[in-house]
């Protein structure tokens, strides 16, 4: 995939991961521009099939785990976390999935 293309999706996506709406801008790591449909289950390589990815999402989807929606619903997982731990053990921490 050429840096054109790379460029165009980043700026479709406004610098926002297309799956988890984490920022470019506030990730350690850098986003990849990840096709949704890969080609070995039939999809194309076009512009249309195209999704900047966070580091969080890339390692999900490359482990096979079906959490997307926990990412991309923060306040779940932190509720859920909540219910879990019996106290919200995010208190005074600045937390990102990013």
């Amino acid at each position: 995939m050429n840096k054109t293309i790379r460029h165009t999706v980043k700026i479709r996506a406004n610098f926002l991961c297309e799956y988890c709406f984490c920022s470019e801008f506030f990730s350690p790591d850098p986003f990849e521009v990840d096709h949704i449909i890969s080609i070995a289950k039939g999809g194309v390589d076009d512009i249309i099939n195209f999704a900047l990815s966070s580091r969080a999402v890339m390692v999900i989807k490359a482990t096979q785990f079906k959490l997307l929606t926990l990412l991309l619903d923060k306040w779940f997982l932190y509720t859920t976390l909540e219910k879990i731990f019996g106290q919200n053990i995010f208190v005074g921490m600045n937390i990102s999935l990013c």
